[in-house]
């Protein structure tokens, strides 16, 4: 397993030939289109389209769509549309966000599809890999961290620069297989993608101290913050439509107004696919700092250059600002 603490690997053969193994490929064998014909990818979210996307910008013989709307946001009671199933039968290649994160995809549909499979999470121990991040907070965010009821699974991983890449070597791996004469180009392009999200993950890990607690509107950042040196305290709300107990408040409300009185910082975070009416509430009464970052789980078709590394770059710079206010 991979130390979330260290650089995450470049693309090199090996890890290309492993990677193979584990991104649930439907065949294996190179496949011929015609001179004229553009490779079709489905991606079925936004986190995994925005994955493509990075990998793939102006390689003209790709074709990237979306199955999912990407201002859908996470699609936990999505259901599919014929237009849906018409999309599916038409693809080359489907790539999956994968750990759950597609319910409306379930197995049997799956194995009928004559296109490729590519779930970018196989081959990945999420909760083992979400522990490594933050060992000395583990006992403490199993009490928390529920994950929307993902059979314990928090599938929000893309949240992660470093379990980006994984995406994107996922998909790089997919299709230098299926064609083998754009290894060389994918090659090239994982190789500066990993640069700049083990630059990303470093600068996540600087931030915070042990007395910096977290409080999450939702988990969907707590895979961004898992290299941090912050502490995530507690999750306020387990599912979209369920809104925290006023005991919880209570409590939260009263562990903030005791904090300050030994010098330790609470930070409200909230996701801005949300309403952060509680959260506003919650800054009000405890006079706790509240930011707003973005998840990815939505955001603009076309993707413009460098979407998801400017916009951790964003949310990198909140939380210092915030921290640094205090």
């Amino acid at each position: 397993m991979t130390d979330s603490k260290t650089s995450f690997p470049l693309f090199s053969r090996r890890f290309f030939l492993g990677s193979l193994a584990c991104t649930g490929l439907m065949a294996a064998v190179p496949l011929p289109l015609r001179a004229e014909e553009k490779i079709s990818i489905l991606a079925t979210t936004y986190p995994a389209y925005l994955a493509c996307d990075t990998l793939l910008r102006d390689m003209p013989q790709c074709r990237l769509d979306l199955l999912v709307g990407a201002q859908t946001g996470c699609p936990h009671d999505y259901s599919m549309t014929p237009q849906d199933r018409m999309k599916l039968e038409e693809a080359h290649l489907l790539v999956m966000t994968g750990a759950g994160y597609e319910p409306f995809l379930d197995a049997d549909l799956l194995k009928r599809l004559s296109c490729q499979v590519v779930d970018c999470s196989n081959g990945h121990n999420l909760e083992e890999e979400k522990k490594s991040g933050q060992a000395e907070h583990d006992e403490h965010e199993d009490e928390q961290d529920h994950g929307h009821h993902h059979s314990g699974v928090n599938p929000h991983y893309f949240s992660s620069p470093r379990m980006f890449a994984r995406m994107v070597q996922a998909v790089a791996g997919a299709l230098s297989e299926k064609f083998p004469d754009m290894q060389p180009e994918l090659s090239k392009r994982c190789n500066m993608i990993a640069e700049k999200m083990n630059k990303l993950g470093s600068d996540i890990s600087l931030l915070g101290g042990d007395r910096v607690h977290l409080v999450l509107q939702h988990d969907t950042l707590s895979w961004f913050f898992r290299d941090s040196r912050c502490r995530t305290e507690c999750i306020l709300q387990e599912d979209d439509g369920e809104a925290p107990s006023a005991a919880m408040l209570l409590n939260l409300l009263q562990a903030i107004k005791k904090a300050k009185e030994t010098g330790e910082q609470y930070l409200l975070v909230g996701d801005s696919q949300y309403s952060d009416q509680v959260l506003r509430t919650l800054a009000k009464e405890s006079g706790a700092r509240k930011i707003v970052l973005d998840s990815l789980v939505s955001g603009p078709v076309p993707v413009p250059a460098d979407y998801y590394e400017k916009t951790m770059r964003s949310n990198i710079a909140l939380v210092q600002q915030a921290l640094q206010a205090e």
